[in-house]
């Protein structure tokens, strides 16, 4: 998927569409949930939820799942969107 406004693209591991009209985002990771995340992990399953948000034009949550710890969802908070979108203009080609 990818997003001229933020000049990012990505493949995202699910979209799960919700009753009420938003979705989450499911980024899979092999790897063990050791209690904390990781600003990489976090930025990029922010930057995938912004994806969605700009292709669907709904609301969507970002999660990550560790499939190496029996699946453990983690949700990535929302207040790092704003940096996201700062960071997505960095790069942006």
């Amino acid at each position: 998927m990818s997003s001229e406004k933020y000049g990012i693209h990505g493949i995202i591991g699910e979209i799960l569409f919700l009753d009420d009209g938003s979705a989450v985002s499911l980024d899979y990771k092999f790897a063990k949930y050791k209690g904390r995340l990781f600003k990489i992990y976090k930025y990029q399953a922010v930057m995938y939820s912004m994806l969605i948000e700009n292709n669907y034009k709904i609301e969507v949550k970002a999660y990550l799942v560790y499939t190496r710890s029996s699946n453990k969802f983690a949700v990535v908070a929302e207040e790092i969107r704003e940096l996201a979108s700062e960071i997505a203009k960095t790069i942006k080609v």
